[in-house]
């Protein structure tokens, strides 16, 4: 993806990066469900990672990425601007602080990880 298919970049401290996409949709009459996508883009400090952590972020890059989404149901086509802003506003003020704290991106990693792991797991056990 491109930045140019995000409408709203905000760049936090720490050099962490978030990008904001419109995925909303119409699903009935003049009502739409407002769906505002987050991905964060958060460097890493390749000093404070352990061998695996440093090898996983090896093969994924040099910054990790968290990713949500942000949904507002029933919304008429008059206010999806305002909520579309407000959906933002909630996470910058609920969400944001929380991506630069010091353990996040350890956290983050260890999640990535086990995913990784049981992803593979399923693969070569079938259920």
């Amino acid at each position: 993806m491109k930045t140019a298919d995000f409408f709203r970049v905000i760049d936090l401290e720490q050099g962490i990066r978030l990008e904001f996409r419109d995925l909303t949709n119409r699903y009935f009459g003049d009502y739409h469900r407002t769906v505002v996508n987050v991905r964060a883009l958060i460097p890493c400090n390749p000093e404070a990672l352990t061998e695996d952590q440093k090898q996983f972020l090896t093969a994924a890059g040099d910054r990790l990425c968290y990713e949500t989404n942000l949904v507002q149901m029933a919304v008429p086509t008059a206010e999806l601007v305002d909520v579309r802003a407000a959906l933002i506003d909630s996470f910058l003020e609920t969400t944001a602080h929380y991506l630069a704290k010091p353990g996040f991106v350890s956290g983050l990693l260890k999640k990535q990880m086990a995913e990784r792991r049981n992803k593979r797991h399923k693969l070569f056990h079938p259920a």
